[in-house]
């Protein structure tokens, strides 16, 4: 069983991470996936192909899951919930199915109560050192540790101009109001501006009398192809970026979010794979600094292309297959 969020509050990062998952577990045979979604009904590319069913209420996790276990016990359940809405009575759960003999998987967001699960799985580079202290050998992270599904070979990458804008399955803090005005003021004019509008998303604000070419891509089924035919990116840091990094496109990354993913963004700098933007002010004018200095962008196109790959989902298929074979 494999159990998410997805949301206009929370992205579509959960679900996407969910069906690499889903879709690696039946290469390996397994057919018999239920996927359990906590969020809007919606449309999801592939999900029509599994025995899907959402609950639109996060009061009723802890309840949903066990009424879907009552019904058929799992050999496995993967959790991938956002750490802001995970219920209080999950620990009782979770020790009730561990009872069962079903192996618990948590992904990334469940490292205060690693004594809840067989294995805590961190699809990043970075863990803060304290919590790893805590779960001991139960935590797995690092670049080989990403769930990521690739579609198209890597292009060469090339000076050009289009930048690819990513904004998030949400977009939450409303950048599509005022993110499209700064970048048609500091790109240069001849750019084509990719903009990806989320599902949950509004579409951007683009000023009347633009200077770029705008496209709007309304909710894409997937972003592979985008992503190959940009020459830059612009990305919202979550699971996007990282599609973006596979391929190696040089990109700016950055959080709308306060100081939440300061930690992981400041040792994600020292990896020379994408510019960080740590304060939201510099983004654009970093995105544009990058268009110009067409060395470094290649410099960091060649860094984030040997880094990521594609056998992150197969190590914890692997690892899933072998703990409800023992």
């Amino acid at each position: 069983m494999l159990v998410c969020h997805a949301s206009q509050k929370v992205g579509l990062g959960h679900l996407s991470r969910i069906m690499v998952l889903a879709h690696a577990l039946r290469q390996h045979g397994i057919d018999d996936l239920h996927i359990l979604v906590f969020g809007e009904e919606m449309a999801f590319t592939g999900l029509n192909e599994f025995n899907a069913s959402f609950v639109a209420s996060e009061e009723k996790i802890s309840l949903a899951i066990r009424e879907a276990c009552d019904n058929r016990l799992p050999g496995a359940i993967v959790l991938d919930l956002y750490p802001g809405s995970i219920p209080p009575d999950i620990i009782e759960l979770l020790n009730w199915l561990g009872l069962e003999g079903v192996s618990r998987i948590g992904l990334d967001g469940f490292l205060d109560i690693p004594e809840a699960f067989d294995l805590i799985w961190v699809p990043s580079f970075f863990v803060d050192p304290e919590r790893i202290r805590q779960g001991g050998n139960k935590i797995v992270f690092g670049w080989d540790a990403y769930l990521l599904r690739k579609l198209l070979p890597n292009p060469e990458w090339r000076h050009g101009n289009v930048v690819l804008v990513l904004t998030g399955g949400g977009d939450p803090t409303g950048l599509s109001l005022t993110l499209p005005r700064e970048l048609d003021a500091k790109l240069p004019s001849n750019m084509v501006v990719n903009w990806v509008v989320g599902p949950f998303a509004k579409p951007p604000l683009v000023p009347d009398k633009s200077r770029l070419e705008w496209i709007i891509h309304n909710a894409p089924d997937v972003l592979d192809h985008l992503i190959v035919n940009s020459n830059y990116a612009l990305a919202v840091f979550g699971v996007s970026f990282f599609e973006v990094l596979q391929y190696g496109i040089p990109a700016v990354v950055f959080s709308p979010y306060g100081a939440r993913d300061s930690k992981t963004l400041e040792a994600l700098s020292r990896y020379d794979v994408a510019e960080v933007a740590f304060e939201y002010s510099a983004t654009v004018s970093i995105l544009s600094n990058l268009i110009s200095h067409p060395a470094r962008a290649k410099k960091i196109s060649e860094n984030a292309s040997s880094r990521l790959g594609e056998r992150g989902v197969e190590n914890l298929a692997t690892r899933i297959i072998s703990m409800m074979e023992s």
